[in-house]
């Protein structure tokens, strides 16, 4: 195997302002950073932490590589090198958050990787890329049209709204899908597509690989690759038919539509039998304990927009 992650995160001020609201610190919510993909200014604006982030990981062994400034002001993304371990790739994940948590916190500020923590910009992603070499080297994907390519798309496809707990495993995480906000509502796959759920890199044959786009920054990286590569064995023990390629806008593509609450994803794990005889019967059984618990612990909360719909207006 061949693995790696990607990971967004909004920096955010380090106390909240007087309306109790998490605000982006000024300095990164300028007019020149807002709706600037790939913004050279707000990396810019950042080189001192951005550098001291990649400083701080080389401490860790963490391969972090490229830094990129995303749609929304206050909004990056880092990604981590390729490494053939896929265990490892998720202590690289892991160990990411915390130093970039840990680099801004020194900064006077915060990092949260909370999937959608402000209603009006885009959530945050943890895309992962995966590919599968052979004992000689060669890559088991290529080309890019191969049978096994195709398995295992049609096996992570066929998986995926049972899986979609793990990719999304809290409330707030389901804010983060809708329609053209750079996260998949259906299950959908394409070439160079990143409006699909899986997306086929270009490059050369040799590098051939999925990207699987689903999982909001909140997810569990070691969930979402045991998830990910039992979809890769299930197609290709199954083979189930791979669907047609989206081209296109994959939004408008709604012949395979993902669950899109909490409660509806949990419920399609506990009913669908087959990814949970993979990952096992025990922690298939813990998980939805533990995931039924905090659904229930969180509807026991009054939010403050309840108050302000209903307080005084039935």
């Amino acid at each position: 195997w061949k693995a790696a992650f990607e990971l967004e995160f909004f920096v955010i001020e380090s106390q909240k302002g007087n309306d109790e609201t998490t605000k982006i610190p000024d300095s990164l919510n300028t007019e020149t950073s807002e709706g600037q993909l790939y913004s050279i200014g707000s990396l810019e604006l950042c080189r001192k932490w951005l550098e001291e982030i990649v400083e701080n990981c080389a401490s860790m062994g963490v391969p972090a590589d490229t830094s990129v400034a995303e749609l929304a002001p206050g909004q990056f993304e880092i990604n981590l090198r390729h490494v053939n371990d896929p265990l490892l790739a998720c202590d690289h994940a892991l160990n990411l958050k915390q130093v970039v948590k840990g680099t801004l916190r020194n900064h006077g500020m915060k990092a949260t990787f909370m999937a959608k923590p402000f209603a009006y910009l885009p959530g945050s992603g943890m895309h992962l890329h995966l590919s599968l070499y052979d004992n000689h080297g060669e890559n088991l994907l290529a080309p890019r049209n191969s049978k096994k390519l195709n398995q295992a798309v049609s096996g992570i496809l066929d998986l995926m709204p049972e899986s979609m707990i793990f990719c999304a495993p809290h409330a707030n995480s389901y804010h983060r899908f809708e329609e053209n906000s750079y996260a998949p509502i259906n299950a959908t796959w394409g070439k160079d597509n990143r409006t699909t759920a899986l997306r086929i890199p270009s490059g050369n044959e040799d590098s051939t690989r999925i990207e699987h786009r689903l999982s909001g920054a909140d997810a569990n990286p070691y969930l979402v690759m045991a998830m990910l590569i039992s979809g890769f064995l299930h197609g290709f023990e199954e083979d189930p038919e791979i669907p047609p390629e989206t081209i296109g806008n994959g939004y408008e593509d709604g012949s395979r539509p993902l669950p899109q609450s909490w409660e509806a994803a949990l419920d399609l794990f506990q009913n669908k039998s087959r990814l949970s005889s993979i990952l096992g019967q025990e922690f298939s059984t813990l998980y939805r304990q533990l995931k039924f618990g905090e659904q229930k612990r969180f509807r026991r909360v009054i939010t403050p927009h309840e108050y302000d719909w209903y307080l005084h207006t039935v």
